[in-house]
């Protein structure tokens, strides 16, 4: 696993009909399956795509979420997301 964090341009269009969550997970999903963001890269943790993003911890969360349920990112305990190694193919 890289340790370093990988820098993820999150643009959010507030005046979108998609919800802000959504908008982060198709960003980052995006990002991955177009190999911008590489396989055991770790992404900006909850708090640190928060921050950037200005936009509460909840809807990063619920963008994770989802993320986590398509399996293109795992947690670690302690250390962060990380990008699968077993991106599924869509």
């Amino acid at each position: 696993m890289t340790k370093s964090v990988t820098n993820i341009i999150v643009n959010i269009d507030n005046d979108s009909s998609v919800p802000k969550y959504n908008q982060i997970e198709q960003c980052i999903s995006n990002d991955i399956i177009n190999g911008k963001i590489k396989k055991g890269q770790r992404i900006p943790s909850i708090t640190e795509l928060s921050n950037s993003c200005s936009i509460s911890k909840d809807t990063v969360g619920k963008a994770y979420k989802i993320l986590r349920q398509r399996n293109l990112v795992f947690p670690v305990f302690g250390k962060g997301y990380y990008v699968s190694d077993n991106i599924p193919v869509f």
